[in-house]
């Protein structure tokens, strides 16, 4: 069985440095959000529609995009962290793109338009 990666950071080290992603898909740039995953992971997530072209022609794509640092959940929570709370209850307090707990276009406690599981756009208390 292969051998386990560790993670080289803290949580503490990601929550103090981590910064967007600039990404390039064609000759658009986007930016990435730093995001804490609902698994205890740490990375990054991008979702959205960005229209590109093919053939000359303009056609709408939609980007899912998860990066999430390797080894990441399996660091120990920052010492006086509560325990991470229930599928959606974390996340953007009032809704915000991916969730949170009232809603979103993707999801969170309340639902929103594509209900799921939502996840942290700010680090855990």
């Amino acid at each position: 069985m292969a051998k386990k990666t560790t993670c080289p950071i803290s949580r503490a080290q990601f929550k103090q440095g981590a910064k967007p992603v600039e990404i390039t898909i064609g000759s658009q740039r986007t930016d990435v959000p730093v995001k804490y995953f609902s698994t205890g992971s740490l990375g990054w997530y991008l979702n959205k529609k960005m229209t590109i072209e093919v053939g000359g022609q303009p056609v709408e794509v939609q980007i899912g995009l998860n990066m999430t640092i390797v080894g990441s959940k399996d660091l120990p929570q920052d010492e006086g962290a509560a325990a991470a709370p229930a599928v959606g209850a974390q996340g953007v307090a009032h809704g915000g793109t991916h969730g949170g707990a009232h809603g979103g276009t993707h999801g969170g406690a309340k639902g929103g338009a594509h209900g799921g599981e939502a996840t942290a756009e700010t680090p855990p208390a």
